[in-house]
């Protein structure tokens, strides 16, 4: 309510009232009285006026003969009204310490005079009386949000200077008040003021209602932030930590990675504080808790594997690592090489981009990102504005961001093929203390949720043992057929690369075909030494020198796949040497020429030819007796002797009928008379 002062028409003394309303008809303002001592009444314009200046009482005292406004009724329950008088001074002799005024009333005679204390006088009021020109009545709509905050304000006396801070506008303002039954806001005054007024309170209250909204919000949050704190002090809570470096994977982009886990969790977690070094986590139940560390704990361990089994970890197309990767679902698996020049250096320049004000590092992101400059980063980036910027970022690097617990070595069990070599010297168990050995290492480098980790390298130190397992027992295969061998006093297979060559041809048509012996890797592929197209003098060689014959098949036909190596192995029996190789299947002889082409067993390839006859001298060897002699020799020998001289003369008998035909017909169609000659021809090739 605005207060006013109104003048009584029948006493023409001043008392507070207030204004209610405007009737612009008739120029009249309804105003009431304090305790409703007076019924309200509307009253002209004219007869109000602003009340009084209460700043003037300060240090007044009034003058002799002075027009002065003095408090007073005129009946008993009326309150006091303000009435012109005149004041004099007057001195008692009884109190010399209070001032005492005498007060004559304007136009009401000497005999209404008093004598007053300085307490019931006040200067004359000077304020003007309100004008009926330019006076309107303006209303404005109020939104219910703030209709209790309207009235707040209004029995503060603080909403007119809230929406018209000038203290101009606010004198031409005569009354401000809150129509509840329209839920409008009444303003009276001067109409230009108002009219601007009206835009102003609109914005006004849009303004209000954003900020009460805002409010609401702020005090919702303190309620929320006081009943977590409460939910916290019986919570389940636990804080571990984290390495710089991977802040952005415990994040996510734009934080999406701790949103999700909130969502995830069903609003059961309560709290989930990331700081630089450490996380904090509360949960309502176990679970949770420990569903959610095991989603925020991110963590990079290096495993350390030997760099002959790197390639086998990796496997064809990367194929296998990828299969590691999806099946263990960790975020990245980096080679120790890719790790130092890449995925290091872009964490690096991300933490350091978080904590600089601005100085291209943006460029330097999209750079990286894009390639340029990722691998050959530029430690003098880093000079430019680095104050604000920890010390455990600025002095990490590649090898100390793993801690104690964060390197695993997988190269414990691996056995390089020298070690594999020398081992299989030694008759009794072989120790790794006895024999250590050393070799080349490299490492994997991992990055994802601790227990995906923990589970991805449990599968990589898994496909290891796998492989090492293979190894090993091919090993011992081999180690029990060496003393196999040993034992039947056969030669031991030798080391060595798997040999592939191509035997020499025999005298008979056809080609035989090879057989396999032992595993290896290199392949070269050589020519016997004879070719055997005069098969009538190998027919007589083999004759007169049986013995003979195994040396030029042995170069001739096919032998077995196996290592090859220059040991030499002698027969008691006899005064020569027979070359050492991995026995496997001869070369079979074909249709009309004996040796045949096979595949043999040295590096250049021979072997041993004569179809059947090959195979049984590789199926029989010697075996020495303990008194020095070959026991299978001598019997061997004459089979395979035998069989390869019946089979020669087959093969010569079938290729001679087949020669003699052809010439019986050329002769035939040259001498067409004389055809006595083919049969005598046949008769000597017969013999």
């Amino acid at each position: 309510m605005t207060e006013y002062e109104v003048q009584c028409p029948e006493t023409w003394a001043w008392y507070t009232a207030y204004v209610r309303d405007y009737n612009e008809k008739d120029k009249k303002l309804l105003v009431t009285y304090p305790d409703d001592w007076k019924s309200a009444e509307w009253l002209a314009i004219e007869k109000v006026r602003y009340k009084f200046d209460e700043s003037r009482l300060v240090h007044w005292r009034p003058a002799e003969n002075e027009e002065v406004e003095c408090k007073a009724r005129a009946e008993e329950g009326e309150p006091y009204g303000w009435w012109s008088c005149r004041s004099k001074k007057y001195v008692s002799n009884r109190d010399l310490n209070q001032s005492l005024f005498s007060i004559s009333f304007s136009g009401w005679g000497t005999e209404h005079n008093e004598i007053l204390s300085i307490d019931f006088l006040r200067p004359r009021s000077t304020a003007k009386t309100l004008s009926p020109r330019n006076m309107h009545r303006q209303e404005y709509e109020v939104p219910l949000e703030l209709k209790s905050w309207v009235q707040q304000h209004l029995a503060d006396e603080s909403l007119l200077e809230l929406l018209a801070p000038h203290k101009n506008v606010q004198s031409q303002i005569v009354h401000i008040d809150y129509v509840e039954q329209r839920n409008r806001l009444l303003l009276i005054g001067v109409k230009h003021v108002l009219t601007t007024l009206k835009d102003i309170v609109a914005i006004y209250f849009i303004k209000q209602m954003k900020l009460l909204q805002l409010k609401k919000e702020t005090q919702a949050l303190e309620n929320r932030n006081r009943e977590q704190r409460e939910e916290e002090l019986k919570a389940e809570k636990v804080t571990f930590n984290i390495h710089p470096f991977l802040s952005g994977y415990l994040r996510g982009k734009h934080g999406r990675h701790i949103e999700a886990v909130y969502k995830e969790g069903q609003g059961k977690i309560i709290n989930i504080q990331p700081q630089m070094e450490s996380v904090y986590i509360a949960a309502k139940d176990k679970a949770t808790l420990k569903w959610a560390t095991d989603q925020l704990q991110i963590v990079c361990k290096k495993v350390i594997i030997p760099e002959a089994e790197m390639g086998q970890i990796i496997g064809g197309r990367q194929m296998q690592i990828e299969d590691i990767r999806n099946k263990a679902d960790v975020m990245k698996i980096r080679t120790w090489k890719k790790w130092k020049e890449q995925e290091f250096e872009l964490l690096r320049q991300n933490q350091y981009n978080r904590y600089r004000s601005g100085l291209g590092f943006d460029q330097s992101a999209r750079d990286l990102k894009n390639g340029q400059g990722g691998g050959g980063y530029d430690d003098r980036h880093y000079d430019e504005d680095d104050s604000n910027i920890p010390e455990i970022i600025r002095h990490t690097t590649v090898d100390n961001i793993f801690g104690e617990h964060d390197v695993i070595d997988l190269t414990y069990g691996f056995e390089t093929p020298q070690w594999q070599r020398r081992m299989s010297a030694i008759e009794e168990e072989p120790s790794y203390d006895e024999a250590p050995h050393e070799f080349s290492t490299d490492a994997l480098v991992i990055i994802g949720r601790k227990s995906r980790v923990d589970l991805c390298v449990f599968m990589i130190e898994m496909t290891l043992n796998y492989f090492r397992t293979i190894t090993k027992t091919r090993k011992k295969v081999f180690d029990l057929r060496t003393k196999i061998n040993k034992i039947k006093g056969n030669p031991p297979p030798m080391y060595g690369g798997r040999g592939r060559g191509r035997g020499g041809r025999g005298g008979g048509g056809g080609r035989g075909g090879g057989g396999r012996g032992d595993r290896g890797r290199d392949r070269e592929r050589g020519r016997g030494g004879r070719n055997g197209r005069d098969r009538y003098r190998d027919r007589d060689r083999d004759r007169e020198a049986p013995s003979h014959r195994y040396r030029d098949d042995r170069d001739r036909g096919g032998g077995g796949d196996g290592g090859y190596d220059d040991q030499k192995a002698t027969s008691p029996t006899e005064d020569r040497q027979v070359d050492s190789f991995e026995y496997g299947r001869g070369g079979g002889g074909g249709g009309g020429r004996r040796g045949g082409r096979g595949r043999g067993s040295r590096q250049k390839r021979g072997g041993f030819g004569g179809g059947s006859s090959a195979r049984q001298y590789q199926k029989k060897q010697p075996v020495y007796a303990a008194n020095g002699t070959d026991t299978d020799a001598t019997q061997s020998q004459s089979q395979s002797q035998s069989q390869s001289q019946s089979q020669s003369q087959e093969v010569d008998a079938s290729g001679s009928e087949k020669k003699q035909r052809k010439r019986g017909a050329r002769a035939r169609k040259k001498k067409p008379k004389t055809n006595e000659a083919a049969p005598q021809a046949g008769a000597d090739t017969n013999n």
